[in-house]
This record gives C-alpha cells, sequence and structure tokens, in this order.
C-alpha cells in the first residue's frame, strides 16, 4: 500500500469473515417481542382499571389450573336491578348507574350481565389454596380494560395491590 507522506493508508483490510456479530445486530428473543407486543396493545386498548372480585361458588373457587371469580358490585349506587351498570373510573372509585345514562364521570361502564358472568384466571396449581385464601378475605381485585363494545380484556390479579406472583414470592418469604 502505497502511502503519500504522513497520511493514512488509503486502503484497510476487510475484517475476517468469521468474525462474530455485534450483539445489537441480534435479533430480539420471539417470546420477549411477543410479550413486550402484547402489553403495548392491551395498554393502546385503554385505560386500566383495578376492579375487586369474590369467588364465583363460593364452595370452591378452583378448577384445576383455574381460579374461578366474578367482578364485585359497590356497595353504594344510584340504581338496583337489571338495569344497573358498573360505572368504571380510573381513580379507583367504582359506582352503580342506570344503564344507557351518559355519565360523564364514568370512563367506561359494563353491564349487569359482564359484572356478573362467571369467569377464570389460569394459575400455577401450587398457588392456588393461597390465592383462594386471599380472595375469600376479600384482598383480591382484576386489572382489565372495557373494549368499546363492553367486553372485557383482563391484565392481571392483584393481591393486595400486588400482581399476583410479586404477593406469592413477598409471602412464601415472610414463612
Amino acid at each position: 500500500m502505497k502511502r503519500l507522506g504522513n497520511t493514512k493508508p488509503l486502503f484497510t483490510r476487510a475484517p475476517p469473515t468469521g468474525a462474530a456479530p455485534s450483539p445489537a445486530a441480534a435479533p430480539p428473543h420471539p417470546g420477549l417481542l411477543r410479550a413486550a407486543l402484547r402489553a403495548e396493545l392491551l395498554r393502546a386498548s385503554g385505560p386500566v382499571f383495578r376492579v375487586g372480585i369474590a369467588g364465583y361458588d363460593p364452595r370452591d373457587l378452583l378448577q384445576g389450573h383455574y381460579l374461578r371469580y366474578r367482578l364485585q358490585w359497590p356497595a353504594d349506587g344510584a340504581c338496583d336491578g337489571a338495569t344497573c351498570c358498573l360505572c368504571l373510573q380510573v381513580s379507583g372509585v367504582h359506582t352503580k348507574v342506570e344503564c344507557g345514562t351518559a355519565d360523564a364521570a364514568c370512563d367506561a361502564q359494563l353491564s349487569r350481565q359482564m359484572v356478573e358472568q362467571g369467569r377464570e384466571f389460569f394459575i400455577q396449581e401450587d398457588t392456588g389454596l393461597a390465592l383462594e385464601q386471599a380472595i375469600r378475605r376479600g384482598q383480591g381485585a382484576m386489572a382489565l380494560t372495557v373494549t368499546p363494545n363492553g367486553q372485557i380484556r383482563v391484565h392481571e390479579l392483584f393481591i393486595d395491590g400486588l400482581p399476583h406472583r410479586r404477593w406469592l414470592r413477598h409471602n412464601a418469604q415472610r414463612q
């Protein structure tokens, strides 16, 4: 290679073909990509509400790997009966209102049928007893969004304000 005075070489050697690619060039793991995409879609689908839950069948909340539950009605409200809806507010203060009434305080509304419908949430089998006892004590809540057509999309089960997996780890450490 010819140099002119104090200048650098005009050409440099290419790196060997067996060189390892940089970590920044590696594609993301498909599982992480799916989890991030799901979280972003849930977040983009509207505000997240935390609603208290109770056992669907008070005698037996567990069925296999599923926790059976229903959403709880607040004690206060302006209505009672078949035309009553659950008025959800991002603040966490939920009330009962007449269905179809345009209530500016409501960020979303759920019909009586949607509130009282039995639901299931997948849990690990060895965690069932602890979660069942916590829900019986009134410590459970579901984080959910409501679609524009009134359907529920569940995000997470909370116990005492913590995501259930963290709550289980925290309680296991205390014992």
